[in-house]
């Protein structure tokens, strides 16, 4: 029943409404913070002044601590999410029973790279690490669902290989595969009787794949605000930039991301074409999106070398030595 019920919200909300809403309450609630403090996050009242005092800003720019997370607020939204997801898969297949058994999140907080953000860090600071012992507990556990990257899902999958027949992975009803920017396609985990692809980003879940359309689904109400950039400007400082009630259908975007993550208009990597605004339907792209160039930084003019009167000349150090350690 409450599959349905969220069914039937996703397909009578108001998508424009909906994501002004959200813009409100994410810039309201970090208003506080430095990066909303330098960008006047307290003046924000529309669309258009957020446009206009926060500008576009890759994952790198962030990692550089220009945001603070809200995690509460990040682990709400994603939970909606994947309730989503898995209630629009229950209501189009209503055999599987995905809620018969646990749900499984495979991944390891050793494995996450040292940049890694702070709303995947909260994700799994409570999770075990993928011993042999706890795998084999969570095996006899007979979970209906797996949910993961796929760095983590074959991490687990090659765990469950080390163990001895007693602790066969049972076959699974739903598949959630966290997909990334490059991931490949070919990932094969137990028997799953369906896979649902879930568009990831450190800032949140973008995007959840349909059942009844085959197509992935942005969720309005999840908590992050969207906003597109025309392919052919995407390499562009400034680029222009539309909201989801003005994505047009057909035309090649760029998506970005404003979350409680501490993600502001931060590119995500994916290439995506509306297929259909209402609801709003889309595939990705293969080519992957450039950042622009940052400009080099000015020649540092190198200090003359003062040499006392009849000494020796000082040969000069090769230019090549001074390039080690700066990146």
């Amino acid at each position: 029943m409450r599959a349905r019920r969220r069914v039937a919200e996703l397909d009578h909300l108001d998508s424009a409404r909906c994501q002004d809403r959200t813009l409100r309450g994410i810039v309201h609630r970090a208003a506080a913070t430095p990066f909303g403090q330098a960008h006047d996050f307290a003046r924000i009242r529309t669309w258009d002044d957020y446009r206009r005092l926060v500008p576009v800003c890759t994952a790198a720019e962030i990692a550089q601590g220009n945001g603070i997370a809200k995690p509460r607020d990040m682990l709400a939204s994603n939970r909606k999410s994947l309730h989503s997801a898995l209630a629009l898969l229950a209501v189009r297949r209503p055999s599987l029973r995905v809620f018969d058994g646990p749900l499984l999140v495979a991944g390891a907080a050793a494995d996450l790279p040292p940049r890694t953000s702070l709303l995947e860090r909260i994700a799994y600071r409570n999770l075990p690490d993928l011993l042999p012992g706890t795998v084999a507990r969570w095996v006899r556990a007979s979970p209906t669902c797996l949910i993961g990257t796929s760095q983590g899902l074959r991490a687990f999958a090659n765990v469950v290989r080390t163990l001895d027949d007693r602790y066969v992975l049972p076959p699974l009803a739903v598949l959630c595969r966290l997909r990334r920017p490059g991931d490949d396609d070919d990932l094969r985990i137990g028997s799953p009787v369906i896979t649902l692809n879930l568009l990831y980003h450190p800032g949140g879940l973008l995007a959840v794949e349909d059942p009844r359309y085959q197509q992935l689904r942005l969720l309005p109400d999840a908590g992050l605000f969207f906003e597109f950039i025309p392919v052919d400007e995407s390499g562009r400082t400034e680029p222009t930039r539309h909201r989801l009630s003005e994505a047009v259908p057909g035309v090649d975007y760029e998506l970005t991301v404003s979350s409680s993550a501490g993600y502001w208009s931060c590119r995500t990597g994916f290439r995506v074409c509306f297929e259909s605004t209402d609801p709003p339907l889309f595939r990705t792209l293969p080519v992957e999106i450039v950042a622009p160039t940052p400009a080099p930084p000015p020649p540092r003019s190198q200090p003359q070398r003062i040499q006392a009167p009849h000494a020796r000349p000082v040969p000069a150090v090769p230019s090549t030595l001074w390039s080690v350690g700066v990146f």
